[in-house]
């Protein structure tokens, strides 16, 4: 080969790996999946989609690589429907779901009356109060850890606050356990194990974090925790990690791994009055008063940052997240409803309204479960209208249905006399028996549970019924483990 065939292979390979070249050496943040990773983008280059029609790259507005082309089959359809309402004497201020019960917490300063509910919330259509209990007045806060309640008072008729625990192992007959008298309003509570965290507010002695050995609920021991703050009102706790919400001094990351001394990661200063938060993943929902909901990034606790807010029209007191979607107890706002798929812009989705004023929610499926001022309502959430085009092709009918449960590709289903059985549902057009199991004198399969490699079943059927416990780590095997014989269990 000659010297000029030579220069033109070596000019085509420079040719060839510039481009190469260039993405190697590009800096991080220009390769993110975030901002900018589209390799034909001049810096000075910005481009947006704003959904207004029905595709992307209108009129080749842009060449830019990667930006990609398509079309938007349909807007977002949210709606909601309400079940029922429940009406309370006082307003329901707390409320925490777990399993087929919700617990509430009604805030009464006059006197002790129906301070502490529980709601059966097995007919979202129908809800029954399967027990009360009259306590000292001024409860604002409740979380539940099994079958422990832990509630939290401020200062009402007598100047003392409370946190304490109940038994709630038996729901129809709640049980009281034991207390401590805190130095500030209980605002919130995060039972962690054996640990209990909440926070205090405006506590006499400064101090915003407290922490209780709960391993017996019946006998409390409080454990002195040095974080000098007296603002909180907010609080999850995730590993060593406590994330505050402090009032109109903003929100805070507290190193918690030794739970007699927090010490702060990072801070911000939040514009409105901040009063819950809850973290999924990297990002933390912060509710801030009337200045509606921040996003914040906190993958460096060191350096918490506020990467998208949205102003919501009342005063966002409680937070719960499903998903990419956000519910917001916004008290005279109503619940409001925003689309978080972009944290960086959070978008309005839907609002329920008009209601009481609102203080709290919480999820009970693909329900919603909110305490106002005047008592609890109950919502079905996503699609509400005519299901007909939904259906898939090949229900299974082989069975009868009582109960079902999903996990992954895997349902769940008790079924009256058929027992137990296991379904493949990864194709929802052609649903695949796999296993069934039937146990006992004359069968009724009524309700179930499945956590982890097992399956809780409640058999409504005599003489024999009872708790059933299967194992069902193997869903084409499914394996009774343990009976436990019962009279009507439901």
């Amino acid at each position: 080969m000659n010297s000029k065939a030579l220069l033109k292979c070596f000019a085509l390979f420079v040719i060839l790996l510039f481009p190469i070249t260039m993405v190697l050496f590009l800096p991080a943040s220009a390769i993110s999946d975030n901002y900018s990773n589209f390799l034909n983008v001049k810096s000075s280059d910005t481009f947006t989609e704003d959904f207004t029609t029905t595709t992307f790259r209108d009129g080749g507005a842009t060449d830019a690589y990667g930006w990609g082309s398509g079309t938007v089959l349909k807007p977002r359809n949210y709606t909601w429907e309400l079940l029922d309402f429940l009406a309370t004497p006082n307003p329901v201020t707390g409320l925490e779901v777990q399993g087929r019960k919700a617990y509430i917490a009604c805030l009464d300063y006059a006197s002790p009356i129906d301070d502490l509910k529980i709601i059966d919330l097995s007919d979202m259509y129908n809800l029954q109060v399967t027990d009360t209990m009259n306590i000292y007045s001024g409860t604002m806060t409740i979380d539940v850890d099994g079958d422990v309640i832990y509630v939290g008072k401020d200062f009402a008729i007598t100047p003392a606050q409370f946190l304490m625990t109940y038994d709630a192992t038996d729901p129809y007959n709640i049980g009281w356990y034991d207390n401590i008298v805190t130095s500030g309003l209980v605002t919130d509570i995060d039972a962690e194990g054996n640990l209990v965290y909440f926070t205090e507010y405006g506590a006499s002695d400064g101090k915003s974090i407290g922490v209780l050995d709960a391993e017996d609920p019946a006998n409390l021991v409080n454990i002195n925790n040095n974080w000098t703050s007296d603002q909180a009102l907010g609080l999850e706790v995730e590993g060593d990690i406590a994330y505050v919400a402090a009032s109109f001094e903003g929100f805070y990351v507290l190193n918690i791994a030794n739970k007699h001394r927090s010490f702060e990661y990072g801070f911000v200063d939040t514009p409105g009055n901040a009063t819950d938060v809850i973290v999924d993943g990297g990002l933390a929902y912060l509710a801030d008063g009337s200045e509606g909901v921040h996003v914040i990034d906190v993958r460096n606790p060191n350096n918490p940052t506020i990467v998208g807010s949205y102003n919501t029209p009342g005063n966002a007191r409680r937070l719960v997240k499903q998903g990419n979607t956000l519910f917001v107890a916004d008290g005279t706002g109503g619940v409001q409803v925003l689309d978080v798929a972009d944290p960086s812009n959070p978008l309005f989705v839907t609002e329920m309204q008009p209601l009481p004023y609102v203080y709290d929610l919480d999820l009970y499926g693909g329900d919603l479960v909110v305490g106002t001022a005047s008592g609890v309502y109950t919502y079905h959430i996503g699609f509400v209208g005519d299901f007909s085009s939904m259906w898939y092709d090949n229900p299974f009918s082989t069975l009868n249905a009582t109960d079902v449960r999903v996990q992954g590709n895997i349902a769940y289903v008790v079924g009256g006399s058929d027992g137990l059985y296991t379904l493949d549902v990864s194709n929802p057009n052609y649903p695949i028996l796999l296993d069934q199991i039937v146990e006992g004198v004359d069968p009724y399969y009524r309700k179930l549970d499945v956590r982890g490699n097992y399956a809780y079943v409640a058999d409504y059927g005599l003489p024999s019924g009872g708790l059933r416990i299967y194992d069902v780590s193997d869903p084409t095997n499914i394996q009774l483990m343990d009976n436990i014989v019962l009279t009507y269990a439901y």
